[in-house]
């Protein structure tokens, strides 16, 4: 998809909608960060540029005064499979009510869309298009095309031309002070996007290898030495801290630091040294924060691991705990689903939720309020020469009344918290980030390095970052001369955001009540070949370490630890077909997944066989028609066949009435020779079983279920798709995945899905 096709044209202005407007209203739905950084940047500038602005999450639309002279840019991304972001579920609840003035206000307002997806899910940008859709029915008129950036291509290959058109565009339609726009035209120019490299005296690459001893694929002559002062110096910083030794909670990280340790980040020389004249180097972010550092200030690190998250009070529900002021769960206990021979870990714990007030139902999920590690956070700290334990307040400049704070502005922040519980420190960079950075290195060499990363000619090498995946750590250390100002970094990084996981446990029986279970990989890799660079997950990590890196398959009582894990419930989505069990106990369900893709299904399986047990119990037969297909690697005690257990025991009583297991590992049972697939990966199941799942989606009452990852998901939407075409539903393939379409539109096939 190129740009150009990623856009849809506006239709012609009407004569009656060329007064223009007083200001401007940015609203966002954002469930990753991506569209809120956008909106805030897109608000900053406007002020900036001398346009009246406010900027507002989509659910606080009631803020935004939609009912005034304003113009309106709306920059939403998707989540799941085609639903709207947490922070939109009430704005829809609300439109999809609204009467009369409410709906008359939207009639001839000037409107922009941004849309934020990822094609490799099938209903991409669906947030966005379903936006300009409503206004286009309510009237309003789009004053500059519609954008739908692409996460699988590079979401700035959307975002950037699409941003230079709707500054050219919104000008025409809203009020301006015209001296404040003409002296940022002027400060735009002097930030060149057009760039001569002859300027910056960039010694021969042989020179540069010879001079510090680097390799020349680095991005810039970084030395061992300089790495292990970071290292050194981190370590100091973090034993002086006299109350470290005496913190026994869930802040305090492992000593292995390997995943942390500094990676300068490689660049290609070849494409670096080739380069006289640099184009479209990206613009600098918009400053608007102001960082002030409180004197004679502080608070030590060992008193923000313990009180930074204390229990909220005065919660009416628990949808009003967030990632600001999250629920702390006390964990009850843990345990480990896999064997010795499983190439992952995956862990489950259970949790109290006994104060929550939550009634969740199988199929929900929740979202964890994880921190930074120590092992990235000191280093980042040191590096930039602050003071962890440093109080500091910030404000925005000028007149800005801002949006944009990274962090709530009630009460100071020291450094530490800054870095540990509110900044993405794994974001991949943005060519923005990366031309701020250009502007603070003091090294032409480092310079001209960034320069290009930032342009239209290292755009290979910008996407080549990727499969390097470089942490804040790794940029700094790539770029020693670089010291950019702590007000820049928090302008330009994005937030920390939580991280969601389904609930494994149904809220029946005693032991459920008040608790509630989760599992989850561990996750541990290393980037592709030649970087071979460690990586941990942030969150799965934290929690094994919490928990005492668990291996036994018993359950691990931890209650005495007082250990606890922020956290809050996920709004259910604005949709009528929530994944969940259908309400008909009899109704056929197919539930797919693969590895922990099985935790929603477990919820359910859970909960069905505590309604058996209930009195009266449903009939006998009344789960009969549920299927669960499930892949995993190994097979046994040994291996990540997750349940097996719970599940034998679901189907002997009559909770589950049929099971697949898929193992990609081990060579499946001989099929017969016309049947063309193994029981390898899930998809390979429904293949052989073709003729008894064509019957359940033939019909109307059966429910399909899958959960686990985009790719898995798309096997098993091809496989679904080849079995309605083979066993005669439909004609071909086109009119199969239009039917597969009208199910998940009827809520007869749910997808819960992840990258």
């Amino acid at each position: 998809m190129t740009a150009e096709e990623a856009v849809a044209p506006p239709p012609t202005m009407p004569a009656e909608a060329t007064r223009k407007a007083a200001s401007l209203s940015v609203l966002y739905a954002s469930q990753t960060g991506n569209a809120e950084w956008v909106a805030k940047h897109i608000h900053e500038e406007a002020l900036v540029r001398g346009i009246k602005s406010a900027c507002h999450v989509l659910d606080d639309h009631a803020k935004a005064d939609l009912s005034g002279n304003n113009a309106i840019v709306l920059v939403a991304s998707t989540t799941g499979d085609g639903d709207p972001p947490d922070n939109a579920t009430k704005f829809w609840r609300w439109l999809r009510r609204a009467k009369g003035a409410d709906l008359e206000a939207f009639k001839g307002k000037p409107y922009a869309v941004l849309g934020l997806g990822d094609t490799n899910y099938s209903n991409f940008c669906n947030t966005a298009k379903r936006l300009d859709r409503r206004m286009n029915d309510l009237g309003s008129i789009p004053f500059t095309k519609s954008g739908f950036a692409d996460d699988a291509t590079g979401l700035e290959a959307v975002i950037d031309p699409w941003l230079k058109k709707l500054w050219a565009d919104l000008l025409t339609v809203v009020e301006y002070d015209e001296a404040k726009e003409k002296a940022f035209r002027e400060n735009a120019g002097n930030a060149e996007s057009k760039l001569d490299m002859g300027k910056f005296g960039v010694a021969k690459k042989d020179d540069a290898a010879k001079k510090t001893g680097a390799k020349t694929t680095s991005a810039t002559p970084v030395d061992n030495a300089s790495i292990a002062a970071v290292t050194a110096e981190t370590q100091a910083l973090s034993l002086s801290d006299q109350d470290r030794s005496s913190v026994a909670n869930q802040f305090t990280s492992p000593a292995d630091s390997s995943a942390h340790d500094p990676t300068p980040i490689v660049v290609s020389p070849a494409g670096l040294q080739a380069v006289t004249t640099l184009t479209g180097v990206a613009k600098l972010p918009t400053k608007y924060l102001e960082v002030e550092r409180m004197p004679d200030a502080e608070r030590p690190i060992a008193h923000s691991r313990t009180n930074y998250f204390k229990l909220s009070a005065g919660h009416e529900s628990a949808f009003e705990f967030t990632a600001q002021s999250p629920y702390l769960a006390h964990i009850s206990r843990v345990r480990c689903l896999t064997g010795a021979v499983a190439l992952k870990r995956v862990l489950e714990i259970e949790l109290d939720i006994s104060g929550l007030g939550w009634n969740y139902t199988p199929g929900d999920a929740f979202a964890v309020v994880c921190p930074n590690p120590d092992e990235l956070v000191l280093p980042i700290i040191s590096r930039l020469g602050l003071d962890a334990t440093a109080l500091y307040k910030a404000g925005t400049a000028g007149a800005s009344a801002s949006q944009g704070y990274p962090f709530s502005m009630d009460e100071p922040v020291s450094a530490y918290e800054m870095f540990r519980y509110h900044i993405d420190l794994h974001a991949f960079p943005k060519k923005s980030f990366l031309r701020m950075l250009a502007e603070h290195a003091t090294d032409t060499s480092e310079k001209k390095t960034l320069l290009y990363l930032a342009s239209t000619q290292g755009a290979a090498d910008y996407r080549g970052l990727k499969a390097q995946q470089p942490s804040l750590l790794d940029l700094l250390v790539s770029f020693p001369t670089c010291s950019p100002p702590l007000a820049r970094l928090l302008e330009s990084l994005p937030h920390l955001q939580p991280r969601y996981y389904s609930v494994s446990s149904s809220p029946l029986g005693e032991r459920e009540t008040g608790t509630v279970r989760f599992a989850f990989n561990v996750v541990e890799y290393a980037t592709p070949a030649p970087y071979h660079k460690p990586v941990a997950g942030l969150c799965s990590t934290w929690l094994d370490k919490l928990t005492g890196t668990c291996t036994d398959r018993k359950w691990q009582d931890v209650s005495d630890t007082a250990l606890t894990v922020p956290l809050f419930p996920k709004p259910r989505p604005e949709s009528s077909h929530p994944f969940e069990l259908p309400s008909d106990p009899s109704a056929p369900i197919v539930m797919i997944a693969a590895g922990t893709g099985i935790s929603p299904f477990l919820s359910f399986l859970d909960h069905r066989a505590r309604q058996l047990k209930q009195t009266p119990p449903p009939p006998s037969a009344a789960f009969a028609s549920s299927w669960l297909v499930h892949g995993c690697r190994f097979p046994g005690a040994d291996g990540d066949a997750l349940y097996d257990t719970e599940i034998s025991a679901y189907l002997a009583d009559g909770a589950l009435g049929h099971l697949t297991r898929c193992h990609s590992r081990v060579e499946a049972p001989p099929l017969p020779a016309d049947a063309g697939v193994s029981y390898k990966y899930v998809q390979h199941a429904l293949a052989a079983e073709s003729v008894r799942v064509a019957e359940l989606l033939a019909d109307a009452r059966a429910r399909f279920y899958v959960c686990g990852s985009v790719a898995m998901a798309r096997e098993v939407n091809g496989a679904l798709a080849a079995i309605l075409v083979s066993q005669g539903i439909c004609a071909d393939n086109v009119a199969a995945i239009a039917r597969l379409s009208e199910m998940q539109a009827e809520g007869r096939y749910l997808r819960d899905l992840w990258t």
